[in-house]
């Protein structure tokens, strides 16, 4: 069973490339980010970075990731896709409980690319300049420690172009590396 991660900082371009994975070769996706919005919910909280960061900080750095593990093992899946991966326990404890069997694939972008990309999407919490893009990302690297996290990739992908360039460097480590 292979259990592809997607990382990458704000912006980099992770839900697409787990999009574009899903629909091309076929992986359910397994998103980090809705489960902990369901738990927000649950707790009648506002859906915000914030609120979802704080979650985590609430419930310790393991019980996203031994959830995902949970989620994985009923779901029946063969092919998996891990997103957006965040701390190092996000990989860890996966990787621990399946081994080789997953992979990390990096997502890297420019900061500027990245900062324009939010302002084109607008989401509500997204940055409005570029200094609270700055300061939103240290927080979370002080947060999460993305270093770490990133320090674990199996691959690269670089995706300061098109869409459709990111594309042709996904296919290249999913042809390559047989995933």
């Amino acid at each position: 069973m292979p259990i592809l991660c997607i990382a990458g900082m704000i912006g980099s371009g992770k839900d697409t490339a787990a999009e574009y994975i899903s629909k091309k070769y076929g992986y359910k996706i397994v998103d980090y980010a809705s489960i902990l919005r369901e738990i927000c919910k649950k707790e009648g909280l506002e859906v915000t970075r914030d609120n979802l960061q704080n979650l985590r900080l609430k419930y310790g750095n393991t019980f996203l990731a031994e959830e995902v593990v949970k989620r994985i093992k009923k779901s029946g899946e063969k092919k998996i896709i891990l997103t957006p991966m965040r701390r190092s326990e996000d990989y860890e404890i996966p990787r621990r409980e399946f081994g080789d069997q997953v992979k990390l694939i990096l997502i890297e972008s420019d900061a500027k690319e990245r900062f324009d990309r939010l302002k084109k999407r607008g989401r509500e919490n997204d940055p409005k300049d570029f200094k609270e893009f700055e300061r939103q990302e240290k927080r979370e690297n002080e947060i999460f420690n993305f270093d770490k996290t990133f320090s674990y990739a199996d691959f690269t992908v670089k995706n300061n172009g098109s869409i459709d360039e990111m594309k042709k460097n996904i296919d290249k480590v999913m042809r390559d590396e047989n995933v």
